[in-house]
């Protein structure tokens, strides 16, 4: 089903298949936040469930996690369907927020290619009623997670690309949430992560820690540590956008300094 003018989105018409599907043993359906790019596209988030305890949650670059849903939650998955899954006054035509219903995988080829599924508007009675259960499971699954895990500790240098002269290094160091950027012996920004940041950076590592974990950069030496189990940091692949609350601050360092860098060299400035 797609988003036309023509497609029913009144309660229980949007999704017609779920209820067939739900009178069934061992069914199973996934919901997945859609995201475009000019040449891509792909799912933010999937979550698959069933008439189970719990759900599965992927995120874009991350490892699977579980997350357990209250009775309630529970009912509101089997329930929502029943709602209107568009909102026309808050899409206003762009239709780009979205949810995309399936009973395959969202992430197979032609499935991410073609968003092949029913689509729920991000701001529709349905699409609001899943967000709910979903954000509320993941806070949840953060609050206990965090308490688990114990001290989150991250060390690396990223150099920049090599179209840049001359190179400057940055060192990065987390200790708990707290986030420091030098160049040299110079502080160049300072952030506190949150509590979702630091579990993800711990649940990313701790999938990745038998093998070097590659991020982005030119150059990146380092390791990210959670209460004694380690990764080691080594090398480049784009990878790296699952880790962007580490690596954002550190790009936004150095796109300031070139920036700045540039406008000297402009003005016949010379120095670092």
């Amino acid at each position: 089903m797609s988003l036309t003018d023509d497609d029913p989105f009144g309660p229980g018409q949007c999704v017609p298949f779920v209820d067939e599907i739900m009178r069934h043993p061992h069914w199973q359906l996934q919901v997945g936040e859609a995201w475009w790019g000019c040449i891509d596209a792909g799912f933010l988030n999937v979550f698959t469930f069933s008439d189970g305890p719990d759900l599965a949650w992927e995120a874009w670059g991350m490892p699977t996690r579980r997350l357990t849903l209250t009775a309630a939650e529970r009912e509101t998955l089997r329930s929502a369907w029943r709602l209107s899954c568009d909102d026309l006054s808050a899409v206003q035509g762009d239709r780009f927020g979205v949810l995309v219903a399936s009973i395959g995988d969202l992430r197979a080829g032609s499935a991410k290619r073609t968003m092949s599924g029913a689509w729920i508007v991000l701001e529709s009675p349905m699409g609001a009623a899943f967000l709910r259960v979903f954000a509320a499971a993941r806070d949840r699954y953060v609050a206990a997670r965090r308490a688990h895990l114990g001290a989150v500790h991250a060390e690396f240098e990223v150099t920049e690309p090599s179209e840049f002269r001359p190179r400057a290094r940055y060192h990065a160091t987390l200790t708990d949430r707290h986030l420091v950027v030098r160049r040299g012996n110079r502080v160049r920004a300072r952030v506190d992560l949150t509590d979702a940041e630091l579990v993800d950076i711990a649940d990313w590592a701790l999938a990745q820690r038998d093998a070097p974990v590659q991020v982005d950069g030119e150059e990146a030496r380092g390791y990210i540590d959670v209460n004694g189990q380690r990764a080691s940091v080594d090398g480049y692949d784009r990878r790296w956008h699952t880790l962007h609350s580490l690596m954002d601050p550190v790009l936004d360092v150095f796109w300031t300094d070139a920036t700045d860098a540039a406008r000297r060299r402009a003005h016949g400035v010379r120095g670092p």
